[in-house]
């Protein structure tokens, strides 16, 4: 069985011990060999910085770099165009709450919004 690895090299409700800044923490995960990077913004359902992200990219080409906090409907596409994919869940939630359950038509929307354009007309 195979695992992946991936490192949150911008942990929500944390800050780095290191003056490191986003592009050095993620060269270093990448030498480690993670499967992925995740780039959070401070706490959960606050945006990630897409400044952060294409730091991430730049600095371990190679190597998913992942939105993990506050990507929503209306934000989804413009994260995709930076990311290479987004880890979702207070914004999926009933009343954007998230301590509840998912709500399928918020779900059904991100995932719309989430579609290349040329998309965006099939069924989901």
């Amino acid at each position: 069985m195979r695992v992946a690895l991936f490192s949150n090299i911008t942990p929500e409700f944390a800050s780095s011990a290191a003056s490191r800044t986003v592009a050095q923490r993620a060269r270093s995960a990448a030498f480690l060999g993670v499967d992925a990077l995740l780039v959070s913004g401070a706490i959960t359902g606050e945006p990630t910085d897409l400044g952060q992200l294409r730091a991430a990219k730049a600095a371990a080409p190679g190597v998913p770099v992942l939105a993990n906090t506050g990507v929503t409907a209306d934000t989804v596409a413009g994260v995709l165009a930076v990311a290479d994919g987004a880890i979702v869940g207070t914004s999926l939630k009933r009343d954007g709450i998230t301590w509840n359950p998912v709500d399928p038509v918020r779900a059904k929307a991100l995932m719309t919004a989430a579609r290349p354009s040329s998309q965006n007309g099939v069924n989901a």
